[in-house]
């Protein structure tokens, strides 16, 4: 990957993170994104710990850090809610900086890899008790739902704030999958289109069935979906234990993100 490549690829999955952010927020019954100046302000609705769900992502670089943070104390005092607020990694200096000085805790060093592919994956040959199944209804998309729960502990209010709609994982521009071993699901994987890229989110093993690569065939139809539907490119934000699994994929580094804490209590 060629820097300049690697700058194109970085930006987009910028955009595509955003893009992300207002889907769910749009999503949820009582989701709030508030976007202004440069900056995304979101709630899904509930308490969540987690960066994708209440938080603040910088969209424009000249974006005052400072101000970027007394706006997100204004958005989430109210709501007394925790949360979280994203730092591009090379791209938001001033804006680490100004956290640290406030007393925000990083939640995970050196940071979220930000993954990126650019070509189609050879689709593996599950064995005769596991199906690929895509999600096309609504009880389709409860099974993902429940895959999300076992796999993250995820409350079953976050679950509902965030697959409560059908179109949350069934809309033109999503796709997503699930891993059935003996007809129970097991695993899954979506992704969403945006900015010239496929963004992969929410992959996710319950914890009895880990180690037995049930994820990757619902990973690797998630990043050929993406293709399919014209993306020329996946990204995707990698945990530590999948990290080593979507490098073997041939995903490679291209950034990092890291998640500032603030507790309003």
């Amino acid at each position: 990957m060629s820097p300049n490549d690697q700058r194109e690829l970085i930006q987009l999955a910028d955009l595509n993170l955003a893009a992300m952010i207002r889907h769910r927020m749009k999503m949820a019954p009582n989701g709030l994104l508030q976007e202004q100046d440069g900056v995304l302000l979101f709630t899904i609705g509930c308490p969540a710990a987690n960066g994708h769900l209440n938080g603040v992502l910088r969209v424009n670089d000249e974006t005052d850090a400072v101000k970027i943070l007394d706006r997100a104390r204004r958005f989430f005092q109210p709501l007394k809610r925790d949360f979280m607020v994203w730092v591009r990694d090379e791209r938001d200096d001033d804006l680490e900086q100004a956290l640290r000085d406030a007393g925000f805790t990083v939640d995970r060093e050196p940071g979220i890899p930000c993954m990126a592919l650019q070509r189609r994956l050879d689709q593996v040959s599950p064995s005769a008790d596991i199906e690929l199944r895509s999600v096309v209804s609504a009880e389709d998309v409860a099974d993902y739902a429940q895959v999300m729960v076992a796999a993250f502990g995820m409350t079953n209010e976050v679950a509902r704030a965030v697959f409560g709609e059908t179109e949350s994982l069934v809309a033109p521009q999503v796709a997503a999958f699930i891993v059935h071993h003996n007809n129970v699901p097991v695993a899954a994987a979506m992704t969403l289109i945006a900015a010239k890229v496929a963004g992969i989110y929410f992959v996710g093993t319950v914890p009895e069935a880990r180690g037995r690569g049930l994820g990757e065939p619902a990973t690797r139809a998630a990043t050929n979906a993406g293709f399919d539907l014209g993306a020329g490119a996946a990204i995707l934000q990698a945990s530590v234990a999948g990290e080593p699994l979507y490098r073997r994929m041939g995903y490679q580094l291209l950034t990092r993100y890291r998640w500032y804490r603030s507790t309003m209590h």
